[in-house]
């Protein structure tokens, strides 16, 4: 699950349902859903001050790559 808030909703989002995660700033993402609907999200610890990094877990790999959240741009998804 992807958490983040936009004004006074906060989101719970399968990541199975996102198509992409674009860091828009330190504090804020633009999530784009398969859908086709983009949510700009903020103010959770997927999206805010104390978000650390992102675990990617690639196929035929042996343990998952950390990649810092000050090294993150776009983060896209595909089966």
């Amino acid at each position: 699950m992807f958490n983040g808030a936009q004004r006074d909703l906060e989101y719970d989002i399968p990541f199975g349902l996102i198509n992409s995660i674009e860091k828009k700033g330190d504090l804020t993402c633009r999530v784009s859903l398969l859908t086709g609907r983009t949510l700009d999200l903020g103010g959770s610890h997927d999206t805010g001050e104390k978000h650390a990094g992102v675990l990617v877990f690639e196929h035929g790999a042996d343990a998952p790559r950390y990649i810092p959240w000050s090294g993150v741009g776009t983060i896209t998804f595909r089966e």
